[in-house]
């Protein structure tokens, strides 16, 4: 489903709801920001791409996200 942003959107938001692990979700979060900026919904992706910088303390998609923040605004 790779190329069917609407359904990897879907895909991710069902999953968000069963993973109980911090990591996991921020993963998953990071995931879905991209496949909603790829859409246009991109008030949606900042939300989560903030999250995900915010919360993810050392995990690497926190740099990323941080990234794609600053690559946004920039619009």
């Amino acid at each position: 489903h790779e190329n069917d942003n609407e359904k990897m959107i879907e895909i991710l938001n069902e999953a968000l709801k069963k993973i109980k692990t911090k990591r996991q979700n921020l993963g998953l979060k990071h995931l879905l920001a991209a496949y909603k900026e790829k859409v246009g919904k991109i008030e949606e992706a900042i939300e989560l791409y903030k999250e995900v910088a915010e919360n993810g303390n050392k995990l690497y998609i926190v740099q990323e996200a941080k990234e794609k923040l600053e690559n946004i605004n920039r619009i």
